[in-house]
């Protein structure tokens, strides 16, 4: 009898299933590879950021010499205070005397509002300063209003002086202020027209706009030098550096050693370099069971065993743990990353000490400035390599690499996909010819046995 015979529906449709699993075995596989090859992407990913905001970090520090080393106080910043440029000399700047730089201000006479009629006609004003320049403002009759004058000189292209109105219980008036400090830019006022009632000029006798405040230069002492300047903001009263008048009185500028923009810059390396560090070792651990050391998740990181990765890591911290340089604070023996503050932990991070990096500094900058070179040009090497933007890196190539596996472990699932089904539509049309070709010979059998049986009976008959 056939085993198809045998078997019901139900049955063979069972077999075709456990023959569809077999074939498909090789693509379960590459779905799990595929599956480890996309969480070592996503590793790899994870230490590319790490190294990318470390190459940020590190490029803070790749000229020095846009790095300031110098800093200033003030003894009283309500008279002035001050910026300094690198490498200036130390040294303390007594201000004595000092008085602020002022622009000049005039006002006209009370009128009754803003809005109400100066004139009926249109009129001019004409500003000369002491400059030397001159302007000219023109005002129509529909403007003849002290809001309609104010706006007309505040439009002037670049006009050396702002109109406002200021109001009180006596009415309102027409303010003028230069637009710059200094003696020289004093300036005087003359109407025509409808405006021929605004006039002022320091040596008038018949003005009717009043001085409210004379143009005058800032005057101080610096260490016992008298200085004059059209301007609050002095740049050559101490060297290499700016100074900025606040208010009247004195105050002593002190410039010194300062390693604070510098050592700012070497914090934020270390911050990253460890953070690089601990993103690595998290992607490679190793997971032990019952043990404090290993993935804190207890799973294996993504690219255990991966030597780029884990090689990276070591490389990071010996760009640290190899700092030295032969100039010394005493001159008579080498100094070390850890003499400036920067050393590798037990536990395999690094350790940043801004006070012992400041006195190292203060010492011999010179030699701290030549291990912080050491350490741009140790780190950068490293993370250049690793995240070269052209793709090129090593996270690139690595992430690349692992793309082009998964492409391959897709095409080949395509195709065995392609195959299997291919192969299903054999066995289906197989079963069913058999099927077909079952229930054939079943009718012949049963069509046979009533032939038989009509014969056996035929034959009785006659031997009756």
């Amino acid at each position: 009898m056939s085993i198809i015979s045998t078997l019901s529906s139900t049955q063979i449709a069972g077999l075709l299933a456990a023959e569809q699993k077999t074939l498909q075995q090789p693509i379960s596989i590459w779905d799990a590879s595929i599956q480890t090859d996309q969480a070592m992407i996503s590793g790899w990913g994870k230490i590319g950021g790490a190294m990318s905001a470390l190459s940020t970090a590190v490029s803070g520090i790749s000229d020095l010499a846009t790095i300031n080393n110098r800093g200033v106080t003030s003894s009283d910043t309500s008279v002035a205070s001050a910026t300094i440029q690198r490498n200036a000399p130390s040294g303390s700047y007594a201000l004595t005397g000092v008085k602020l730089a002022k622009a000049q201000t005039v006002y006209s006479s009370s009128f009754s509002s803003a809005s109400a009629a100066v004139g009926s006609s249109s009129g001019a004003l004409t500003l000369n300063f002491g400059s030397g320049s001159t302007e000219t403002v023109n005002v129509t009759s529909a403007d003849m209003n002290l809001q309609g004058i104010a706006q007309a000189i505040n439009n002037v292209s670049g006009g050396q002086v702002t109109a406002s109105i200021v109001g009180g219980s006596s009415g309102d008036r027409l303010v003028l202020t230069g637009n710059k400090t200094g003696s020289s830019q004093s300036f005087s006022v003359s109407g025509s027209g409808a405006l021929s009632g605004f006039s002022y000029a320091a040596s008038g006798s018949a003005n009717t706009m009043v001085l409210g405040g004379a143009a005058q230069n800032a005057t101080l002492s610096v260490n016992g030098v008298p200085i004059s300047s059209n301007t609050n903001t002095l740049t050559s009263a101490i060297p290499s550096g700016s100074v900025t008048l606040a208010g009247s009185g004195s105050t002593t500028l002190s410039v010194s050693v300062d390693a604070s923009s510098l050592s700012s810059a070497v914090s934020s390396v270390v911050s990253k370099l460890n953070s690089a560090v601990s993103t690595i070792q998290k992607e490679t651990a190793f997971a032990v069971s019952g043990s404090s050391s290993g993935s804190s998740s207890g799973q294996n990181g993504p690219l255990l065993g991966n030597f780029s990765a884990s090689d990276m890591a070591t490389q990071l911290l010996g760009a640290v743990s190899g700092l030295y340089t032969s100039t010394s604070t005493s001159g008579s023996s080498g100094l070390s990353g850890a003499d400036i503050g920067i050393s590798v932990s037990k536990t395999g991070s690094v350790t940043f000490d801004s006070a012992t990096f400041n006195s190292a500094y203060q010492a011999n900058p010179t030699a701290v400035e030549t291990l912080v070179t050491q350490l741009y040009t140790n780190v950068n090497a490293i993370s250049s390599v690793a995240t070269n933007s052209a793709g090129s890196g090593t996270v690139g190539t690595q992430k690349q690499s692992l793309t082009n596996d998964i492409n391959s472990l897709q095409s080949e699932i395509t195709q065995q996909n392609q195959f299997v089904a291919s192969q299903m539509q054999i066995y289906q049309s197989q079963y069913a010819q058999m099927e077909a070709m079952q229930s054939s010979l079943s009718l012949t059998s049963q069509y046979l046995s009533l032939l038989g049986s009509g014969s056996g009976s035929g034959s009785g008959k006659s031997g009756g």
